[in-house]
């Protein structure tokens, strides 16, 4: 096994399987319920790494693993994985990807392609390509189901799930973790004279517009 990840109730996994006239190692891809007492295979890879991170996201009909491999840098989305398993696809839809993030309620999968925000709407299946810089990301975590709130550096902003009404909200430490409460209070580090300081601001969604 070469790589592994809890997302949710799923166990995600990849490994090397080679038989004795095979030079090189096969990797596949495999996904594992926490409750199952088997694993169910979804593909072999045909872009091997090293370095991968994944999600299991179940909709109301359709369910999907998104792959990014680190390595190359490519996002894989993976359709039909126990939902419709006879009419499983494999796409790849994002490049020059390195971070990747789902919204709570498994609709929106973002991702950055280089410096800017791309949002897959799961649901209607469409693609928002937006303007939004992502330079200097380090962290960034889900409001509620329509907002984020976007690390970049030392700035923190706010912006909707599909990258437009980007708002800075303030400066703050650049190891300052993102925290919400009940979604409606952020709490951050900011600093101000080499001093750090524990922040709380009350967020009104309803200033954000789709």
């Amino acid at each position: 096994m070469i790589f592994a990840e809890w997302s949710d109730d799923w166990l995600i996994f990849i490994t090397n399987q080679a038989s004795a006239s095979q030079t090189t190692a096969t990797q596949k891809l495999f996904i594992r319920p926490i409750n199952a007492s088997a694993n169910e295979e979804v593909t072999t890879l045909t872009t091997v790494g090293q370095a991968f991170t994944a999600r299991y996201i179940r909709t109301t009909d359709r369910d999907y693993i998104s792959l990014l491999n680190k390595d190359q840098s490519t996002l894989t989305l993976y359709t039909g994985i126990f939902r419709n398993r006879d009419r499983r696809t494999e796409s790849i839809i994002g490049h020059n990807v390195s971070a990747i993030n789902l919204s709570p309620n498994n609709r929106f999968l973002v991702h950055n392609a280089g410096n800017h925000m791309v949002t897959l709407d799961l649901e209607r299946f469409k693609r928002y390509h937006s303007d939004t810089s992502l330079e200097g990301l380090t962290d960034w975590s889900w409001m509620n189901d329509q907002h984020l709130a976007i690390k970049l550096g030392t700035d923190l902003k706010l912006v909707d799930y599909d990258g437009q009404n980007s708002e800075l909200i303030t400066k703050i430490s650049p190891t300052s973790p993102i925290l919400f409460f009940e979604n409606k209070t952020l709490l951050y580090l900011q600093q101000e004279n080499s001093r750090s300081y524990l922040t709380q601001s009350y967020l009104d969604p309803e200033k954000f517009t789709e």
